[in-house]
């Protein structure tokens, strides 16, 4: 090791764990130096694990689990026996010391034993058990009672399933030590049944974890049934003593452990007699005000609600006879529902309700796709459920009376969960149908004849939103209970009700606003209701919200009503009390609505709305902006209002829009000549965008002013949103017979590679990923050209198509994954082609031995690994092609000594081309070989995590 400035190795170990020294980065140095010395076993032992010092002790143990971890080839064979005497000898010796100390030597030890057990350590578990059992090891070792030797034994055996999970092994190694542990499955079994019957409590509460451990690694269930029942009876016994909260808590995890492992899924009878012994733990929950801790009735519900979503097919199928499985199988149900009802107002009060909605999904889910459907008994039983699940759900979707003093975090958990509620009213609805519109309906009526409807407006919200969350469905029948709520909305006395009453019929009114269209005798009133809350600015949001899915859904009916929608929008929008996402949403509804009007009212109202909005962009563009941000961010908001005209109307011949479109280029222009922000510049292009979509070829008179736009704000700022806007009009517009349309279309794509390719001329190895992002979007445009009309990008006069075919293999060695798949796919689209012309067959005979020299030095060198897939499909291209040529390229380039690494050898080099040519036609097997020659060149080939990594990639 080097030199260092410190005194002695405890000195360093201190300054290593003290965070604000300012040696601490040099201890680590040293620190980490040391971990790679061939000293490092002795200091362990000699210097370290003997020390006096907590911090010593601590770090030679955490030295030593490092080391098994990810030196263990470097132990000898001979040396096993030693290391494992040792190990035990330190575990025994450290027994009352340090819990952390303690704690890490049974890890190192648990990973001794998964390291030993599959060749030189057979049977370990077993031969551990027998050994700390032995009556001879108690008196032989002294001060060390059978009581501390269980104990300890149990430490080690709870991180054993623990470690086998996170250590890092081959696949057939994982496989053969798993079995090799699960050998001594009924040895573990045996120990924990006789610990956990132990009346020492420390070494019960250690089994309770030891078990919880071992039964998710996969203790064998069909001979659990002992356990289980030791298990429940400490449940039962401890529940109410506050000192062992934790111990209930830990148990029951173990419990559910053992009754929803996968396992047990193969023995029906074992999972009925599961469940039949878990209900006994259900009088704990009757006698809640007796627990001392709150956790531990979420924790029994969650061994309720997991049993009944993961064995739910199993319990099912007890429906069919009349038994005491069927009436264990209700009891269960009846538990979740009262689960589901959990006392309080979520997530203030309680937070374990969420937990039952998935298993409510499930239970409808298994009913409507099986048979059970069509058995009356069955679907009569469950039925019941669910309407109790309805009051329950209208109950807990309650507002709060108060929300002022919730946090922010609390506010949205409550929205979150009011939409979850929402989601199982759905659920609900497969199940009962209309009857589950009764239910509400009955509900409304009685809240609408309460004198005191105004103060309890939490009941009706409730409800409401109840017929809001199950529209999706509801609409698809014509029942007649949905004519009778929306009847029962006109008798709400709204401008007396809290805001959140209002909310909710505005968001009930638009998700219906599809089966309004078939009834639109009501339309009058519920627009007048819409209106109002767009009058308020605390409504606005939901109600243009709804007004966008009235005038969308109920087009069609609506002429009657367009001119009076449009003539209070127009009011509306003169108030200038709107947010801008509620002004945007009210200009589409005012341009759906005025499409169904004359072209002499449509072109009115156009020039009424936009004007302002021009005017209002235009006096910003004159002056200096005092805050550029401001600026930009007002006229963004501007373009979108005209974006969304451009999406709402709708008429042929398309003149309006067209004039629409003539009158706003020039501003266009002047915005994206003063403003070069991208989203200015982006909702800029998407506006155009939206224009030339809705116009098509009726544009092509203003093309011309388009295409300079493009050409002129795309040499100055080189963004993707212009490149998407370019590629919409290649695609519209690059194989029209016209000449001057194709004139038109050539030089733009010309002048946007000469731009793009320019800006590429300072591009090397060293610093591609400073143009990542413009490398990404130009390959990704040019693909779509390619693909889309390839005689425009090859034949186009002035493109460079070598500086193309170069800066895209120098894209595939960008550190991002994004980046080399778009120019991969160019690469692999432009060799896929280039036999059939005779351009690009130019440019990979002269240059395609550069870009294999550039895809080798990604494979060895630069690309990270998750690139190399992309990487790796340009090379399947070439071989599929061009396989002599590669084979020439390959040989050449890998003949340069140290090319790609120096690790990489003339033989592994050899293997390397002889399997690329060979595996042309298997895309996987050459992504695995060129893994594998990646990790030779970076020297990762002989780590032993080197099959698991590959195995994941």
């Amino acid at each position: 090791m080097n030199e260092t400035s410190f005194s002695s190795l405890e000195e360093v170990v201190f300054c290593f764990y003290q965070s604000n020294n300012i040696r601490q980065s040099e201890a680590q140095k040293f620190l980490m130096e040391l971990e790679n010395s061939p000293q490092v076993w002795e200091i362990i032992w000699n210097e370290l694990l003997s020390s006096k010092h907590t911090e010593m002790q601590f770090y030679g143990a955490t030295l030593l689990h490092a080391k098994l971890l990810k030196d263990w080839a470097e132990i000898p064979a001979d040396q096993y026996d030693i290391l494992k005497i040792k190990l035990l000898e330190a575990v025994v010796y450290f027994k009352d010391s340090s819990k952390v100390v303690l704690n890490r030597l049974c890890i190192t030890l648990a990973v001794l034993i998964i390291r030993l057990t599959s060749s030189f350590w057979p049977n370990a578990v077993s031969n551990l058990i027998s050994l700390f059992q032995d009556a001879s090891l108690s008196q032989n070792v002294p001060n060390v009672s059978p009581e501390t030797l269980t104990w300890l034994l149990l430490e080690i055996l709870c991180v054993i399933p623990e470690e086998f999970q996170t250590i890092l092994l081959s696949k057939n190694e994982k496989i053969f030590i798993r079995s090799s542990l699960e050998g001594d499955n009924l040895a573990v079994l045996a120990l924990l049944e006789a610990a956990l019957s132990n009346t020492n409590i420390e070494i019960q509460l250690q089994a309770i974890k030891c078990s919880k451990s071992w039964l998710e690694f996969g203790l064998p269930a069909e001979s659990c049934d002992n356990l289980l029942n030791i298990l429940i009876n400490i449940v039962s016994v401890i529940y109410k003593n506050p000192d062992f909260s934790q111990c209930s808590i830990n148990a029951i995890e173990a419990i559910c452990t053992l009754c929803t492992h996968p396992n047990i899924t193969k023995y029906p009878k074992k999972i009925l007699y599961f469940l039949d012994r878990i209900l006994l733990l259900a009088d704990i929950l009757n006698s809640s005000q007796e627990i001392p801790d709150n956790d531990i009735i979420p924790c029994l519900y969650t061994l309720f609600v997991n049993m009944g979503e993961i064995h739910l097919k199993v319990f099912i199928k007890t429906m069919t006879t009349k038994g005491p499985e069927r009436e264990s199988f209700l009891k269960l149900l009846y538990l979740i529902l009262q689960c589901s009802n959990a006392p309080g107002c979520f997530p203030k009060d309680e937070i374990y309700s969420t937990q039952t909605f998935n298993f409510w999904y499930l239970l409808q889910d298994e009913i409507v796709t099986t048979e059970y459907l069509k058995n009356e008994e069955i679907l009569g039983i469950i039925k019941t459920f669910y309407k109790k699940l309805i009051l329950i759900l209208m109950e807990k979707s309650m507002q709060p009376e108060n929300m002022s003093d919730w946090s922010r975090d609390d506010k949205d958990k409550f929205r979150c969960y009011r939409q979850d509620i929402a989601d199982t009213y759905m659920y609900c609805y497969a199940i009962l149908n209309t009857e589950l519109l009764d239910i509400i309906v009955r509900h409304l009526e009685i809240a609408i004849a309460n004198p005191n409807i105004v103060s309890e407006w939490r009941k009706v919200d409730s409800y409401l939103y109840a017929f809001y969350a199950i529209s999706e469905n509801a609409i698809c029948s014509e029942h007649p209970r949905i004519l009778h709520c929306m009847l029962l909305l006109q008798k709400l006395p709204l401008s007396n009700m809290n805001v959140q009453v209002f909310q909710t019929v505005m968001e009930l009114l638009g998700s219906y606003a599809e089966w309004l269209c078939l009834h639109p005798e009501l339309l009058e009133s519920v627009l007048s209701v819409i209106f109002t809350g767009i009058e308020s600015p605390e409504l606005a949001a939901p109600a243009t919200l709804a007004l966008k899915d009235i005038v969308r859904e109920c087009k069609s009916v609506l002429t009657n009503y367009a001119e009076g929608i449009a003539d209070r929008t127009k009011i509306l929008l003169e108030k200038q009390h709107l947010k801008s996402s509620e002004e945007i949403r009210l200009i589409f509804s005012l341009g759906t609505v005025i499409s169904l009007l004359p072209e002499s009212a449509i072109l009115k109202y156009l020039e009424s709305v936009v004007t302002p909005y021009v005017a209002r962009i235009q006096n910003i563009l004159q002056k200096p902006p005092e805050n550029q941000k401001k600026a930009e961010n007002e006229i963004s908001n501007c373009v979108g209002i005209f974006t969304q005209l451009f999406l709402g109307l709708s008429v042929q011949p398309p003149q309006p829009q067209f004039c629409l479109l003539r009158l706003l280029l020039p501003i266009f222009k002047d915005i994206l000549t003063k403003y070069k922000g991208e989203k200015l510049v982006s909702s800029t292009c998407i506006a155009i965008k939206c224009a030339v979509s809705n116009l098509g070829f009726t544009c092509f008179e203003l093309l011309p002013i388009i295409v300079d736009i493009i050409k002129t704000t795309y040499c100055n700022n080189l963004q993707n949103s212009l490149l998407e806007l370019a590629k919409q009009l290649l695609i519209l517009f690059g194989n029209n017979n016209n000449l001057d349309c194709t004139k038109l279309m050539s030089d733009m794509l010309k002048d946007i590679c000469e731009f793009s390719l320019n800006k590429f001329t300072a591009a090397t190895l060293e610093n591609v990923s400073e143009y990542t992002s413009l490398l990404e979007h130009f390959y990704s445009f040019c693909t779509n050209v390619l693909k889309k009309n390839c005689k425009l990008l090859l034949h186009t006069e002035g493109i460079d198509h070598v500086l193309l075919f170069k800066y895209a293999g120098l894209a595939l060695c960008a550190p991002e994954a994004v980046t080399v798949k778009s120019a991969s796919s160019f690469l692999c689209n432009v060799i896929n082609i280039s036999r059939e012309q005779s351009v690009l067959l130019a440019v990979v005979h002269d240059h395609g031995f550069e870009l294999v020299k550039l895809i080798l030095f990604a494979i060895g060198k630069v690309s990270p690994r998750n690139c190399l897939e992309h990487v790796s499909d340009v090379l399947v291209a070439l071989s599929k092609k061009y396989c002599d040529w590669l084979s020439r390229w390959l040989n050449d380039v890998l003949s340069e000594e140290g090319v790609p690494s120096p690790r990489a050898n003339s033989t592994a080099k050899k293997r390397f081309i002889k399997a690329i040519l060979r595996e042309k036609a298997n895309k996987r097997r050459v992504q695995d070989c060129i893994k594998e020659f990646s990790f030779l060149c970076r020297g990762l080939l002989n780590k032993d995590y080197v099959e698991q990594t590959t195995s994941t990639l």
